[in-house]
């Protein structure tokens, strides 16, 4: 690859050698510390998938990838997961030097429909109702209840009053 044809370029020469040397700390040091720890973590990950199927992870297949983000899509609970292992195993191939098959319009778009099938399994909470702030009062601002409870239940009476008067106003 690459760095061996670098490598055979300066070989001769002592300076260029040593400078050559601090060439990989350098490419590191373009990411931050915390950047390099979470993509070496998932460029493992990468590494370990590939070999249950004797894949190459380096360079990688476009489809490989691809069936990797779709993999990690049906496990994650978030986005953040395939966004790790899709820019580890970009950064990968741009420090190898080989084509990266990350850019490739495939990928791009198992990662967006992956973005999408995550993103939207969001289930919201339903509002709260004036039958559950009934229930509330009657749990904790009765005759029995002490001080703290009876506070919680005027705070969420304030609250739920408060909120209905912005949405009557706008």
């Amino acid at each position: 690859g690459q760095w061996s044809d670098f490598n055979s370029q300066v070989a001769s020469n002592n300076d260029l050698s040593s400078l050559f040397n601090q060439l990989p700390e350098f490419l590191l040091s373009s990411k931050a510390e915390s950047t390099q720890k979470k993509y070496r973590y998932a460029f493992n990950s990468w590494c370990k998938w590939t070999s249950q199927y004797s894949f190459s992870p380096l360079p990688a297949s476009h489809l490989h990838i691809s069936l990797y983000l779709i993999h990690l899509s049906e496990t994650a609970k978030s986005v953040s997961k395939l966004n790790d292992a899709f820019y580890a195993i970009k950064w990968a191939h741009k420090l190898a030097g080989v084509a990266d098959p990350s850019e490739n319009n495939l990928v791009a778009s198992v990662l967006e429909g992956a973005h999408r099938k995550i993103g939207h399994s969001v289930v919201k909470k339903e509002p709260i109702t004036p039958h559950i702030l009934k229930n509330i009062v009657c749990k904790y601002a009765n005759n029995t209840c002490n001080l703290k409870d009876v506070r919680i239940a005027c705070m969420c009476l304030l609250a739920y009053a408060g909120f209905f008067k912005i949405l009557r106003v706008s």
